[in-house]
């Protein structure tokens, strides 16, 4: 069975892997804290989850994820800088989206890549995301980890 520890853990290595910095706080603490982001960085945001029935000897633990992708320009009316953060951020997101799914998929009993086994990339949203008053700009991803849950 996997852990809070688990998510924050796997997170922590594939920001890293991406050059990231990371940061696990939620958006309003990690707004207060602006001044010591270092960027382009991964914002990961604590998961709800729910159950579900898989059968009737199984239930499914369903969290739902999220975090972003962001990084920071001085000035806020450089819209080709804005342009540039949006399609660097993107790319960045989807490497690690892909990166997301094959180690969901591989078959490898790694215990470092447990708590993805479930993703679901066609759950997957991303959406644009900005914050002009502090000039962050970036993708906020969002997306369902499955997993069969035992009592």
């Amino acid at each position: 069975m996997t852990s809070h520890s688990d998510y924050i853990a796997y997170f922590q290595k594939l920001a890293t892997d991406f050059g990231l910095s990371f940061y696990t706080y939620g958006l309003d603490q990690f707004l207060q804290h602006l001044d010591n982001v270092q960027y382009p960085c991964l914002l990961l945001q604590r998961y709800s989850y729910r159950y579900a029935q898989a059968d009737a000897d199984s239930k499914l633990k369903i969290r739902n994820i999220g975090f972003m992708v962001v990084d920071n320009l001085k000035g806020r009316d450089d819209y080709n800088g804005i342009n540039t953060i949006f399609d660097n951020t993107e790319t960045v997101a989807d490497m690690m989206l892909d990166r997301m799914n094959e180690d969901a998929n591989s078959y490898a009993d790694v215990p470092d890549v447990a708590i993805i086994r479930g993703f679901d990339i066609s759950t997957t949203s991303v959406v644009q995301v900005e914050n002009m008053a502090d000039s962050n700009y970036g993708v906020f991803v969002s997306a369902d980890i499955i997993s069969e849950f035992y009592s």
